[in-house]
């Protein structure tokens, strides 16, 4: 790998937090990212799980009851994994954002960088409220603006991949939402940030690169293919589809990680990419030449992928800068002829740690 491409690589890890277009300068009224709480986050009313679960899907029930269960939650307790911000809208409106909670944490409403969110409109009445769903997307981050058109708030939508970020502004049509300024954000060889605007809808790619987010009936094998996209990204001679693969919270971070094992015909790969990562350029990238009687490689191949309790205790001890976390675990590769290679999150180093026998 060139010197040129590492460095285009590191850039896009920082690109998606600092590609967050001013709009004019004008301060957003709620901002919203994959990895953080929304301020002013409260538990949703049943009309807005009502009206998430409508857009969803129910073929995603399944895998949302999968959560309560796993969360120890009540049967059906759908709010407790989503968030609501209310946003006053005046003349009679308010605007409802919803989003995927991060704890408890959900995996079907999140990616392998993005989060889902949802925009409602409530119109109070004398009897009722009245509610309908007037935006949703998925993607890196999400913006709710002052000014209005027809009625609702401008609201801006951001999208990463692993070479640029994408952006728009948003208004109201009185029946929808259209971009109406369109940017994009991206490093350039000398490793400086451009943004620069585009005419929306220029080219065959989204406005806010999910913008149009539609939910797939199969969502794991969306966040396998983010994940396959963004470690092709950062390891291109790494052959990543026809690869094996775990999901476990392996960085002790409570959120799970998708790992990716790739097995070249003179080299071992292992790709790990945290679900909560803005970016899907930023994968934690391994390799292992394949070398019998080297103790920094395997022996053959094929290998096979385990994980095993995060005890942060080794043949010789204690491992360095490890912290036992609650569900974390370590992982285990083996070729069956040589020594495991054995892996664990060093939270001083704030990276994966090897060791073997």
């Amino acid at each position: 790998m060139s010197a040129a491409q590492l460095r285009r690589i590191i850039s896009a890890a920082l690109l998606c937090a600092t590609a967050l277009p001013a709009w004019g300068n004008e301060k957003p009224l709620l901002s919203a990212s994959t990895e953080n709480s929304t301020p002013g986050e409260i538990r949703p009313s049943p009309e807005l799980v009502r009206i998430v679960l409508d857009s969803v899907g129910r073929g995603n029930l399944e895998q949302l009851d999968a959560c309560v269960a796993a969360q120890r939650l009540k049967h059906a307790d759908y709010a407790s994994l989503l968030r609501a911000v209310r946003i006053s809208g005046g003349a009679g409106h308010a605007l409802w954002f919803v989003r995927p909670s991060l704890n408890p944490y959900c995996q079907v409403l999140y990616g392998a960088h993005l989060f889902q969110y949802f925009l409602v409109d409530e119109q109070p009445s004398a009897s009722r409220s009245f509610y309908r769903l007037v935006y949703q997307n998925g993607g890196d981050s999400f913006d709710i603006y002052g000014q209005k058109s027809h009625g609702l708030n401008d609201i801006g939508s951001t999208g990463c991949v692993a070479i640029e970020c994408r952006s728009s502004r948003m208004s109201f049509d009185g029946r929808q939402y259209q971009p109406v300024q369109c940017s994009r954000t991206r490093w350039n060889d000398h490793g400086q940030e451009v943004t620069e605007s585009r005419r929306c809808g220029a080219d065959d790619w989204k406005n806010s690169q999910s913008s149009g987010f539609a939910p797939s009936s199969d969502p794991k094998a969306d966040i396998e293919k983010r994940v396959i996209e963004s470690l092709n990204a950062a390891a291109p001679t790494a052959s990543w589809d026809h690869a094996i693969s775990i999901m476990a919270d392996i960085t002790c971070s409570g959120h799970p990680s998708t790992v990716v094992v790739s097995q070249g015909h003179d080299a071992i790969w292992l790709g790990i990419v945290n679900a909560g990562m803005r970016i899907p350029g930023k994968p934690i990238i391994v390799n292992w030449p394949i070398s019998p009687g080297n103790q920094s490689a395997f022996c053959s191949q094929p290998v096979h992928i385990t994980t095993y309790p995060h005890t942060c205790q080794g043949n010789d001890g204690p491992l360095p800068g490890c912290k036992p976390a609650p569900g974390c675990v370590d992982i285990s590769i083996e070729d069956d002829q040589c020594d495991p290679m054995n892996g664990y999150w060093n939270n001083r180093l704030g990276t994966m740690s090897w060791w073997r026998n």
